[in-house]
């Protein structure tokens, strides 16, 4: 299994964009940065996003989740009949006798139910050189969360922008904008912006735009998962001390 994230940066800047469509005037533009022979924007009022700073918030929080199942492999398909404790997740390792160092579980093909509706097939990364039987497999991972402070600059471009820029900073650090990102159902949530500054744009014709820019600071609790095995049992044995030499 290689190591993955919950959500990319990708989609927090999806998750701001929804949140800017949502409060702007219709039409209003929105595109990311930093990208090479690509023209502003036709529109009069556009909005220009650029990632500046990325601050940890907090140390790790570790959490630790074993699954063990019942199931079979037949080529690449997996196939769960019972669910013995946790619940099958799709990019967790594949542990178990003959399945291959490096298997992961990559999606669920079939649903039959069961606890999670986790019963079914599933498809896996490496196929085992023989077919595996019915048997107890596992599939244990671990999750490592960094709480981040990520700000995006927002350089409000237009006629506009000076009152787009005060909807943002007002909407922004308010529940509206709270509920706005929540129903993303990305981990995400607003915490403050900087205060807004006037800052001309020189267009490729030289000519003087009207910008405003400002940055957004919104909490991401980005989780990386990692493989994690478990014991099955542990035997404790006893030695008493004095039996040996100092």
């Amino acid at each position: 299994m290689s190591v993955s994230l919950t959500f990319t940066e990708y989609q927090v800047f999806a998750a701001v964009t929804t949140f800017l469509q949502a409060i702007l005037p219709v039409g209003t533009e929105i595109v990311l940065a930093q990208d090479n022979r690509v023209p502003e924007p036709r529109g009069l009022d556009w909005i220009e996003m650029t990632p500046i700073l990325r601050r940890r918030l907090n140390t790790n929080i570790s959490t630790y989740r074993d699954c063990a199942f019942v199931g079979s492999v037949s080529g690449d398909v997996l196939t769960v009949s019972e669910v013995l404790f946790g619940f099958v997740s799709v990019g967790a390792p594949l542990y178990g006798t003959n399945v291959p160092n490096g298997t992961t579980i990559l999606s669920q093909t079939s649903n039959a139910g069961g606890p999670n509706g986790n019963i079914g097939t599933y498809a896996i990364s490496c196929a085992p050189p023989l077919p595996i039987i019915s048997r107890t497999m596992y599939a244990g991972i671990a999750t490592k969360q960094q709480s981040t402070m990520v700000t995006v600059q927002l350089d409000v471009h237009g006629p506009r922008s000076a009152d787009n820029t005060q909807i943002i900073s007002t909407l922004f650090r308010d529940d509206y904008g709270v509920t706005l990102l929540s129903d993303t159902q990305l981990a995400v949530a607003p915490l403050y912006t900087s205060e807004a500054r006037q800052s001309p744009f020189i267009n490729a014709e030289a000519q003087y735009e009207n910008r405003w820019t400002i940055d957004l600071h919104l909490q991401a609790n980005m989780l990386v998962i990692t493989p994690q095995q478990f014991f099955e049992k542990v035997s404790v044995a006893l030695f008493l001390i004095d039996l040996f030499d100092h």
